[in-house]
């Protein structure tokens, strides 16, 4: 059975500036929707693979979508930590990092997440 984890990502102040200027531009371009800013993401492991999927909302509507989804074979993974204040390390083989950050009610599958590969 997949385990099936909800996080997201810390957001920069430069990022969130970053988003705002876009909106403008587009706003003036005759877009008024703009594109929200989006840090949630859905982590699932499978038998075979973990699923990074990023989640976010479509112009005009309020509906969530996936936005991106990235796929790591279980082999690609080097490591995926868990460290205080709920966050989650996942270090690639090519030794990239991704942080993310779960709540609290979440713990328990990311403990979940973290024994399927500190048990190999």
């Amino acid at each position: 059975m997949p385990i099936v984890l909800k996080v997201y990502q810390e957001v920069s102040n430069k990022q969130v500036i970053a988003n705002a200027i876009s909106n403008a531009v587009s706003y003036l371009l005759s877009d008024p929707s703009g594109d929200r800013l989006s840090n949630d993401y859905v982590l699932t492991l499978t038998e075979e693979e973990l699923l990074i999927e990023q989640i976010g909302y479509s112009k005009g509507s309020p509906e969530p979508e996936i936005k991106e989804m990235k796929r790591l074979k279980r082999s690609q993974i080097r490591s995926l930590k868990l460290e205080e204040d709920n966050k989650i390390v996942i270090e690639e083989e090519d030794q990239k990092e991704m942080v993310f950050f779960y709540e609290a009610p979440q713990k328990e599958f990311a403990q979940q997440l973290s024994g399927e590969f500190t048990n190999k």
